[in-house]
C-alpha cells in the first residue's frame, strides 16, 4: 500500500515522540501495521520488538536461510515445510510475515538510446467510441513514434482490422516523408500470431508489408515497459494535450486536426536529448536519413469473399450494399478501405459504394435496382399488371413500384389482386388501393381488410370466394365433342323394319 508524504511523517512523528506502538498508530491512522512498519524501516529505525514471543520467532532463522537460497519460493510451500517442524500458526498471518522478510528484488533498467532512422514505435490507443448515425463505434488512435526525434504521428480509426492497421503505416511513413530501418511493436495479433517465449509466429501479411517498404519487424519482450516507452508515453501526451476537451464533427475532421497538431504542437516541444533543440529539428535531421518512400503504395484494403443470397445484396460490416441482379448465388470478393466499398467478381468491378459505419442498414444503387425491375418485367410471364391497369387504373403500378423497393412479391400480389377484382370489383378495389398509397402501404392484406371493413360498414355479407377442384377448371377450358346421331337413326330405321317384316311373316 502507497501512502502519503504526510502520513509517513505523522508515522514517524507519533513512533519517535509520542512512543506509541505499531498497533496503536495502524488504528489511529486506519493503516495496517507492515504499512507502518515499513515506513519505520525505510527511515533506518527498526520498530519496538513486542513484549510478547510471536510463534514464528524460532522458526526465523529457518525461515531467512531457505529464502536466501530460493528466494522466489512460495508463502504456502515455506508454511507446509514450518508447520513440519511445529509451527501452529495461521496461514494469512504466515504470509504477511514473509512478504515483509523475503529478499527485495530490484531490476535496474538502462537506459537506450537511438540512432537517427533506426527505430519507430507502434501501438494502438483507446479513445473511446464516436457516434454513426446513433450506431457506436469503437474510437482508436494508430500512433507512430519515431525513437531518435521522438515525432509523433497520430491517425483516427474505427477498427483494428489488418488493412486500418497497414493504412496507418502508410500515412504515418508518408508525413515522415521516410521509412525507419526497424519497426518495434508490442505483442499485438496484427504482428504476432503466437508466441512461446522468445519463439515467435509473425502475421505473413505484416511480413509481406514489412518486405514491400523494406524495414524489419521487432517485438518487445514481455512486461518490458523501457523498450516501448517512447510510443507509450506518446499515447498519454496525444490523449492529454490534443484529445481532451476536443470538439469535432466526424472521424475525418478529428483526423485533419489530428494532422495540424502533429505539425505544429507536437513538433514544438523541447527535444529530450538537447533541450536547446525543438522535436521539429531533430524530426529535420532524421529525415536525411530515413529510407525514401520509393515503392509504389501498398494495397491496404481489407478483403472479404462473400456469398450473395437470392437478393441481390451483399452483406459486409453489418450493412447491406447492393448489386447487379444476375450476380445472386454466387460468391464475390469484396475490397474496402475507409472511404468505399469495391465488389468484385473475378476481375470486374460489379459495384462501388460509399463506405459506412452505421448497422443493420441496406444502400443500394438505383442502377442496380432499375435493371432488376426491367428484368422482371421482361422475363417474368405472369408478372405483367397492364390487365389489372385496365381494369383499375395507374395507381396498380405505383403499387407494385412500392412492393418492389419494400422486397413484396410481386407475383403473389398479382394472383391475390385479381382474385379481389373478381370478388369485390373494380370501383372497390381501385378505392381501396388508393387508401393503402395514401397511408404508405403496399401489402396487400392491408387492401383485403380495407375491402373487408368497408363491405361490413355498409351492412353487407362477407364476400366468400368460391373454390373449386382443379378438375372443374380443365372441363371449362376443354370443348365438349359433339357425337353424330345419324347411327341411332339407323338403328329407329332398323328397329321400325325388322318389326314389319315379323309381323308380316
Amino acid at each position: 500500500m502507497t501512502i502519503s508524504k504526510e502520513q509517513q511523517a505523522e508515522i514517524l512523528r507519533l513512533y519517535h515522540v509520542e512512543k506509541w506502538r505499531v498497533g496503536t498508530i495502524a488504528n489511529q491512522l486506519n493503516l495496517h501495521a507492515s504499512t507502518v512498519r515499513r515506513t519505520l524501516a525505510q527511515d533506518g529505525h527498526a520498530p519496538i520488538a513486542a513484549s510478547r514471543p510471536r510463534l514464528i520467532d524460532e522458526h526465523l532463522p529457518f525461515i531467512n536461510h531457505t529464502l536466501k537460497e530460493y528466494p522466489t519460493l512460495t508463502a504456502t510451500r515455506l508454511f507446509m515445510m514450518v508447520t513440519a517442524r511445529g509451527y501452529q500458526g495461521k496461514i494469512s498471518q504466515f504470509r504477511s510475515i514473509i512478504k515483509e522478510i523475503r529478499p527485495k528484488r530490484r531490476e535496474a533498467f538502462l537506459r537506450l538510446d537511438r540512432i537517427q532512422g533506426e527505430e519507430a514505435q507502434v501501438d494502438w490507443g483507446h479513445f473511446g467510441s464516436i457516434d454513426f448515425e446513433g450506431y457506436q463505434r469503437p474510437l482508436v488512435a494508430f500512433v507512430m513514434t519515431l525513437s531518435y526525434s521522438r515525432a509523433i504521428f497520430i491517425r483516427f480509426f474505427v477498427s483494428q482490422s489488418m488493412s486500418c492497421f497497414l493504412q496507418g503505416h502508410e500515412s504515418a511513413f508518408s508525413w515522415f516523408q521516410g521509412v525507419p530501418k526497424h519497426c518495434l511493436y508490442d505483442n499485438l495479433k496484427s504482428v504476432v500470431l503466437e508466441r512461446i517465449g522468445s519463439a515467435i509466429k509473425l502475421n505473413p501479411q505484416m511480413v509481406s508489408y514489412s518486405q514491400h517498404r523494406r524495414f524489419s519487424i521487432r517485438v518487445a519482450a514481455p512486461a518490458r515497459g523501457n523498450e516501448k516507452g517512447r510510443t507509450e508515453r506518446a499515447i498519454r501526451y496525444v490523449r492529454d494535450n490534443f484529445f481532451a476537451g476536443r470538439k469535432f464533427k466526424d472521424i475525418e475532421d478529428l483526423n485533419q486536426q489530428a494532422i495540424v497538431w502533429c505539425a505544429t504542437v507536437s513538433l514544438e516541444r523541447d527535444w529530450q536529448d538537447d533541450r536547446t533543440q525543438k522535436v521539429k529539428d531533430a524530426l529535420a535531421s532524421e529525415r536525411q536519413v530515413l529510407v525514401p518512400l520509393c515503392e509504389p503504395l501498398y494495397p491496404c484494403e481489407e478483403r472479404r469473399d462473400v456469398s450473395i443470397g437470392k437478393t441481390p445484396y451483399v452483406r459486409f460490416d453489418l450493412n447491406d450494399y447492393s448489386v447487379p441482379h444476375r450476380y445472386v448465388h454466387t460468391v464475390v470478393s469484396v475490397f474496402a478501405s475507409e472511404e468505399s466499398v469495391r465488389i468484385v467478381s473475378g476481375t470486374e468491378t460489379i459495384g462501388t459504394h460509399l463506405r459506412r459505419y452505421t448497422k443493420g442498414m441496406r444502400y443500394d444503387n438505383h442502377e442496380h435496382i432499375r435493371e432488376l425491375r426491367e428484368w422482371k418485367r421482361l422475363t417474368s410471364n405472369d408478372n405483367s399488371i397492364d390487365d389489372l391497369m385496365r381494369c383499375i387504373g395507374p395507381s396498380v403500378k405505383e403499387l407494385f413500384d412500392g412492393m418492389s423497393e419494400h422486397d413484396y412479391s410481386m407475383l403473389d400480389a398479382k394472383r391475390s389482386l385479381r382474385k379481389l377484382l373478381e370478388m369485390y370489383g373494380a370501383s372497390e378495389l381501385t378505392l381501396a388501393i388508393q387508401e393503402a398509397l395514401r397511408q404508405g402501404e403496399y401489402r396487400v392484406s392491408f387492401i383485403r381488410q380495407r375491402l373487408e371493413t368497408r363491405r361490413a360498414q355498409a351492412g353487407k355479407a362477407a364476400v366468400l370466394p368460391l373454390i373449386l377442384p382443379d378438375h372443374a377448371h380443365r372441363h371449362d377450358l376443354a370443348p365438349i365433342k359433339q357425337h353424330e346421331l345419324g347411327q341411332y337413326e339407323q338403328l329407329t330405321t332398323r328397329s321400325v323394319n325388322g318389326g314389319t317384316e315379323d309381323g308380316n311373316k
